[in-house]
């Protein structure tokens, strides 16, 4: 691991725990809206998360078209999960070489 490579992860651990602590403080301030987290993260992000079970949408009031709200905190955790399992593929496939 190079030097830079540690200062990007620990960026990213820093944003996962500092979304954590929003969580802990004020927990409505962790949630976005569906149309939020599709920007933000990309639709194929989300609906990857969705189907693995890392996400777990709600839905915010009982109607039908009430808005599906996503936890940051959740979705910063699969990106280093996805960032990890993506290390290791690639590491198993070197020491085939």
């Amino acid at each position: 691991m190079t030097l830079l490579q540690a200062h990007k992860d620990l960026i990213k651990y820093a944003d996962l725990i500092a979304s954590a602590v929003v969580e802990q403080i004020d927990p409505r301030r962790n949630f976005i809206s569906q149309r939020k987290a599709y920007a933000d993260y990309g639709a194929d992000l989300i609906k990857r998360g969705e189907e693995s079970g890392m996400l777990k949408p709600i839905r915010n009031g009982k109607a039908k078209n009430s808005p599906i709200l996503y936890s940051r905190k959740q979705i910063l955790a699969q990106i280093e999960a996805e960032g990890i399992m993506r290390n290791e593929a690639v590491a198993i496939i070197h020491n085939l070489k």
